[in-house]
């Protein structure tokens, strides 16, 4: 990145792409149009996990994270559309879960 350098960012924040030590950083990078076209999707196979619970272990372990989250639920959980959608005891803690 040869327009950001640690001596730049002391004196506060540079918004990348920039490109040379003169730009000032690039304030909204898709404001006119998107940099390769509207969109890059690629299909992939749906892949079956490798172990299911069962009696033995019955542990279905997630992240979390469910399908209204954006960008790790750091901005989504604040909107109420969000809280509505999925309910606060949707999923338990393991470690609210007695031990036998």
């Amino acid at each position: 990145m040869p327009g950001i350098s640690y001596e730049r960012l002391e004196k506060g924040g540079i918004q990348w792409p920039c490109p040379t030590p003169e730009h000032q950083g690039t304030k909204l990078l898709h404001k006119d149009k998107f940099s390769r076209g509207l969109g890059l999707f690629t299909a992939i196979e749906y892949i079956a996990p490798n172990e299911l619970p069962d009696k033995q272990y019955p542990f279905l372990l997630s992240t979390g994270r469910v399908l209204y989250h954006y960008h790790t639920g750091t901005m989504t959980p604040v909107q109420k559309v969000y809280q509505n959608a999925v309910p606060k005891a949707s999923w338990k803690s393991i470690r609210q879960m007695p031990i036998n």
